[in-house]
């Protein structure tokens, strides 16, 4: 676990921080892109995401490599989900080497998905000017005299994970459905045929099941019922 032992004076955080949904799984989407980058000599993932208010680093990272954290006022992060979550504490100046470039930047420690940092808005509006190629997953802006052009690596990837570890990510509040997808290996000329011969095979209990409960094979005759959420845009 990191050490409760903060270091320095304390530091002054917005009370409010913002972290996209695709950062907080580790999926590349519109507005992100991943590269390769290391700090101290690590190598890690970073996910480059306009969607995210400041910079973020995984509490993993930050207890693998020791690193220090200076005490900060309590502030909460926003989750892509809509849930939100206290954080404390902050990785300050910490190194970090990008492809073509080193940079030096303060993170807010979180644990994130399959990533190991975030930059954030925190970053990219230091940089000012810059052409950014979302298809491409190229950003190109300047430093200094010099022309800096980072490309995405499509490399890093997501691991597969249980069904177990995934169920226990869920909140109390989560609403949702799990669909499993699996392969059958029929020939395309037999399938008409297993197909039809599952259908007769079950039909007994397929009239029963709708006999039963015929409520709910019926057309519905107004608006579903009223819920917590009905729905939700990110």
């Amino acid at each position: 676990m990191v050490d409760s032992a903060y270091e320095g004076e304390m530091v002054e955080v917005s009370p409010v921080v913002e972290l996209s949904l695709n950062s907080v799984v580790g999926l590349t989407a519109p507005g992100t892109f991943k590269l390769k980058g290391t700090v101290e000599n690590q190598e890690i993932v970073i996910m480059v995401d306009c969607g995210a208010t400041h910079n973020f680093i995984s509490l993993k990272l930050v207890e693998n490599l020791k690193l220090p954290m200076a005490e900060t006022t309590n502030y909460g992060v926003i989750m892509g989900s809509g849930k939100a979550v206290q954080g404390r504490g902050m990785c300050k100046g910490i190194t970090v080497g990008l492809p073509v470039i080193s940079i030096v930047e303060d993170f807010l420690p979180l644990e994130l998905g399959n990533i190991d940092m975030v930059l954030g808005m925190q970053w990219l509006q230091k940089q000012g000017a810059m052409t950014v190629d979302w298809k491409a997953l190229t950003m190109t802006f300047v430093v200094g005299d010099t022309k800096v052009i980072l490309k995405g690596d499509p490399s890093p990837t997501r691991t597969e994970i249980s069904l177990k570890v995934l169920v226990k990510t869920w909140q109390p509040d989560d609403q949702g459905f799990l669909v499993n997808f699996s392969a059958m290996g029929i020939p395309k000329e037999d399938r008409e045929l297993v197909v039809t011969d599952a259908v007769e095979d079950y039909q007994p209990e397929f009239a029963q099941l709708q006999q039963e409960f015929s409520d709910v094979f019926e057309m519905p005759d107004g608006l579903p019922p009223m819920r917590r959420i009905d729905h939700r845009i990110q």
